[in-house]
């Protein structure tokens, strides 16, 4: 008898975490997938930079650095089409001039935007004369370790092997991935 009421509880218990494994994923697949992004132009911020701000978006979270600091920020639906960036929070790095100069500028265009345009491989970032305050371009980043792409490497005239690349770039070792053609 004590042993079918542990059986029950166990039996109960496991169907508990089988249902919430289940709405976890469900609750997983119905959350947008997220985005990466590099600043292609920005209003009053210099093209070449030696650090680009980069962006991610992830629902209506937004993260990512201004090319010195971190920033976290908000985004949230207006009327009318409009959209607004709250709740921006940056790190407090010490940054040289020119790149305190971008930071401000692209802080002073995030705050700002009230439009948001998406076209292929670019994202506008719009004022509310609909000006480009920020101008991105996607960024896609393989995923660590798991794709692998290959690359020719000279050894002697004509002959050439294939080393597998990790994404990273870093080679996995030949002895792995070795084969000759002549």
């Amino acid at each position: 008898m004590l042993i079918s009421k542990y059986r029950a509880y166990l039996a109960a218990f496991g169907l508990g975490l089988l249902v919430l494994a289940w709405s976890d994923k469900a609750a997983a697949a119905r959350e947008p997938a997220a985005s990466s992004w590099v600043l292609k132009q920005g209003r009053d911020i210099p093209s070449p930079q030696p650090r680009k701000p980069e962006l991610r978006m992830e629902g209506a979270k937004l993260s990512g650095t201004t090319g010195c600091n971190n920033f976290t920020a908000t985004l949230s639906e207006e009327p009318n089409k409009r959209v607004a960036i709250k709740q921006v929070a940056l790190t407090r790095m010490l940054c040289e001039g020119k790149q305190n100069a971008v930071e401000t500028a692209f802080v002073r265009a995030l705050e700002q935007t009230q439009f948001i345009s998406r076209q292929r491989r670019s994202l506008t970032f719009l004022s509310a004369e609909k000006t480009p305050l920020l101008v991105w371009q996607s960024q896609h980043k393989p995923s660590a370790g798991r794709s692998v792409r290959t690359k020719k490497v000279h050894r002697r005239p004509r002959a050439y092997r294939r080393v597998a690349v990790r994404a990273r770039g870093c080679p996995i070792p030949s002895y792995f991935t070795q084969m000759r053609f002549f």
